[in-house]
């Protein structure tokens, strides 16, 4: 997507933000299926939605020791 400023702020990039964490993290060898892709509604007025990338760290990466 094209990023663009917005009172100082980059918008419009989020997804490409999150789906390259994504790649990153699972080429890294955290499970895909720990790795989540979101979409989150904002209620503020004239808000755009932001996409953001939620992990669950509970065992998702192989250098993780793993207690019982």
């Amino acid at each position: 997507s094209m990023a663009a400023t917005h009172g100082g702020a980059m918008i419009g990039d989020c997804d490409d933000y999150a789906t390259t964490k994504y790649i990153m993290l699972r080429d890294l060898g955290f499970d895909s299926n720990t790795l989540f892709l979101s979409i989150v509604s904002r209620t503020e007025v004239n808000s755009t939605n932001h996409a953001v990338l939620m992990v669950n760290i509970e065992g998702s990466h192989p250098a993780q020791p793993r207690y019982q």
